[in-house]
């Protein structure tokens, strides 16, 4: 329970990149990083983090990326 709590903390203030650490298979902590980047006009950024959710979501859950992560 304390590590779905300290996710949870994680999520509100907005630490994607630690939550992305702690489970790398949160696809909403992947699409915030990639929102994040393209508002920084950070396109390189943007398709690094894409390829590494792909990546991630096919090895480790046998899935590809949602529909909203594909619109990122």
């Amino acid at each position: 329970r304390v590590q779905l709590r300290y996710r949870e903390v994680l999520r509100l203030a907005g630490r994607w990149i630690e939550l992305v650490a702690l489970d790398p298979t949160d696809e909403e902590a992947h699409v915030a990083i990639m929102r994040q980047r393209l508002a920084a006009t950070d396109r390189a950024g943007v398709r690094r983090q894409f390829e590494l959710l792909e990546r991630i979501l096919h090895e480790e859950l046998g899935i590809g990326p949602s529909a909203e992560a594909l619109a990122v």
